[in-house]
């Protein structure tokens, strides 16, 4: 299992390294003159490129440390069950809009990976789905689906 940790791990570092290059074209220099301006599209790709790398890096680094293997029981009905939750979501989206959406798929996801306190799911997947909205509507100024009952 290390070694599939250490691989994968090379794998999404170099993706990271990719993204960060590619993006270069997109930049802003980053200087006192350009304070309060537009960073350009290339900050929010490569923000996700350095966090890639970091985490990439703490799989490596945890990789070298564990000496326990993990064994994961009922992955595979896991998985399932997400990727029908993921479905539904996408459907919800469409017709409902991403608020209620994600109110609805955060709680859900976090009850299928065991949490069953339904009054903590329900505040995280509101806290969270609000948190989502304000970076995108406010702090980068897009607009998330509002569905089709919405409009």
């Amino acid at each position: 299992m290390k070694k599939w940790n250490i691989g994968a791990a090379a794998v999404f570092f170099a993706i990271s390294v990719f993204v960060f290059i590619s993006t270069a074209e997109y930049a802003h220099p980053i200087g006192a003159n350009t304070i309060g301006q537009d960073p350009g599209s290339a900050i929010w790709p490569r923000c996700l490129a350095v966090l890639l790398a970091v985490l990439s890096i703490g799989m490596v680094i945890e990789g070298f440390v564990s000496s326990t293997v993990a064994v994961l029981t009922g992955l595979e009905e896991t998985v399932c069950f997400v990727l029908l939750i993921f479905a539904v979501y996408c459907v919800v989206l469409r017709f409902g809009g991403f608020i209620l959406a994600s109110v609805i798929f955060i709680p859900s996801v976090m009850w299928v990976l065991g949490e069953r306190k339904w009054l903590r799911a329900i505040l995280v997947g509101v806290i969270a789905t609000a948190a989502v909205y304000a970076l995108f509507k406010f702090g980068l100024r897009v607009r998330l689906p509002q569905g089709i009952l919405f409009k």
